[in-house]
Parts: structure tokens; C-alpha cells; sequence
């Protein structure tokens, strides 16, 4: 269930923060000239800078979602904690969950320019059969990130033994 990858999902729509603008850019990921990435940039001018992708909002446990994957990077920051999180809200804009990105990297810390692949179970983020609204992105200092792709897996369908 895609939210996010070079562009947005029907029914996802990008919405900045106070302080905060988001716009797209392109970037080239390998050696050849046609493989661009449209990445969401985020830049931040003052602490909790966040970019909050609002949906169609959907319940977890209806479209059998076991955990949010989301590709990023923090760009710039003069910060040295860098303290980037994730988090789930419902439709009204309540928070679900949030958790630090950096407690699902090795290392526990998210290094300026790195590009980061990150995979939260949804019982991380208190969203077992919650109703979804939106999923922020939040840094607590001024920076810039950038966000490659987000979505959330399914739990994958046993398969049934053929007995006879």
C-alpha cells in the first residue's frame, strides 16, 4: 500500500508545517543518465519542522498492514542529535504513535546525507487496528530532509497446503 514513491498515491497529498516548505526535486540515484528519484524536500526553519502526508483515511487491520517502510535522508542540519521521527495521526489529526527513526538503523543514529531504509512495525507505533490519517514526518531542529518513498506492508497471505 504505497503512499509515496516519486510521487504521490491517489488520495496522499503532502501539507508543510509552520515554518516548514515542501516542494519535489529530482535526483539522479545511479551512474545512468534516465534513473531520476522525485524526492519529497523538506526544509525547516525553526525546531519541529514536519511534513505531514495526509490520505483517504483507512483502518490498519481492514487492509492487514504489519508495518511502515519509509526511504530517507537528512540532508542538513546543523544539529548533532538529529532527532527525526515518524509518526502515525487519525483523520481528525490526532497522534497515533511516533517512534525515532534512528531506533531502526544500526548504529541508533541517523548520519547527515545517508540514505536511510527504515521499517516500523505498526505495534511500534500503537496502530493495530486504528483508523489512519496521516503519516508526519518531524525533525526537532531547523534542517533540511528528503523522503524517497513511504508505504506500508501487508502481511502476506499464508498458502494453503494442498492435502489430499
Amino acid at each position: 500500500y504505497s503512499v509515496y514513491s516519486g510521487d504521490y498515491s491517489p488520495g496522499w497529498q503532502a501539507l508543510g508545517w509552520e515554518n516548514t516548505v515542501v516542494s519535489q526535486v529530482q535526483e539522479k540515484r545511479t551512474a545512468h543518465k534516465n534513473n531520476l528519484n522525485k524526492n519529497i524536500h523538506v526544509v525547516t526553519s525553526e525546531k519541529f519542522g514536519r511534513l505531514y502526508l495526509a490520505a483517504t483515511s483507512f483502518k490498519t487491520a481492514e487492509q492487514g498492514i504489519e508495518s511502515l517502510k519509509i526511504s530517507l535522508r537528512i540532508v542538513d542540519s546543523e544539529a548533532t542529535d538529529n532527532q527525526l521521527s515518524v509518526a502515525l495521526y487519525t483523520p481528525d489529526g490526532n497522534p497515533i504513535g511516533s517512534v525515532f527513526a534512528a531506533d531502526y538503523v544500526k548504529g541508533k543514529r541517523l548520519s547527515v546525507g545517508t540514505w536511510y531504509e527504515i521499517k516500523i512495525p505498526i505495534a511500534d507505533l500503537h496502530a493495530i487496528d486504528q483508523i489512519i490519517g496521516a503519516v508526519v514526518v518531524e525533525i526537532a531542529h531547523p534542517a533540511t530532509f528528503e523522503v524517497s518513498a513511504i508505504s506500508f506492508g501487508k502481511v502476506a497471505t499464508p498458502l494453503k497446503a494442498n492435502l489430499k
